[in-house]
């Protein structure tokens, strides 16, 4: 990761990212992608592997876009530590983080592998098929999916705003994510 990523890294990007440039951000993703997936790898094999690298990616561009990242030479590290962070969290508490908004305003880009034409369309109805799928949750299960894993909010701020104990955090995230993937698996069934 680290040649391939020193070879083609611009520190303006970081500059651009600050500023809300979407092909800024698009290029990062893909210039990090094959290396924080084996990051993600390493430190955590490959279960929930592509939700690892969202969530890095998710924390990584929202850390970006607030300025707090002050030394663009050091990105690199910055990644590595992220990875590292969450995945012992993942392994110490089986949890992930976010924060609620209109879904049509998450954003996450495609992985470098998804550019072309047929691959965007797939793209843009497995996205219709989650939103579906979130949809048909309950409010509050909806609200702790999209706040932890969309958002990246951690799950003290959850509990705290939405009055919930850890344990039944857990349990809300746990049942909503059962629930939001059997709902997609029967979309995809009757596709």
């Amino acid at each position: 990761m680290e040649t391939s990523f020193r070879a083609a890294w611009r520190p303006d990007l970081v500059e651009r990212i600050r500023g809300g440039d979407r092909g800024a951000e698009e290029q990062l993703y893909q210039l990090l992608y094959r290396g924080i997936r084996l990051l993600c790898l390493r430190h955590g094999g490959v279960e929930d592997l592509e939700d690892r690298i969202q969530d890095a990616f998710l924390l990584l561009m929202g850390t970006l876009r607030r300025g707090d990242l002050r030394d663009p030479e050091c990105l690199f590290a910055f990644v590595r530590t992220i990875v590292r962070r969450r995945s012992a969290d993942a392994a110490k508490f089986a949890v992930k983080s976010p924060r609620t908004e209109s879904l049509d305003s998450v954003h996450l880009p495609a992985p470098p592998e998804m550019v072309d034409p047929e691959h965007r369309l797939l793209r843009k109805e497995q996205e219709t098929m989650m939103r579906r799928a979130l949809l048909g949750l309950s409010e509050k299960q909806r609200e702790v999916l999209v706040r932890f894993y969309l958002r990246e909010e951690p799950w003290e701020t959850i509990c705290r705003e939405m009055a919930l104990t850890y344990d039944q955090f857990r349990q809300i995230k746990t049942r909503a994510k059962a629930r939001f993937g059997a709902q997609g698996r029967a979309m995809m069934a009757a596709a």
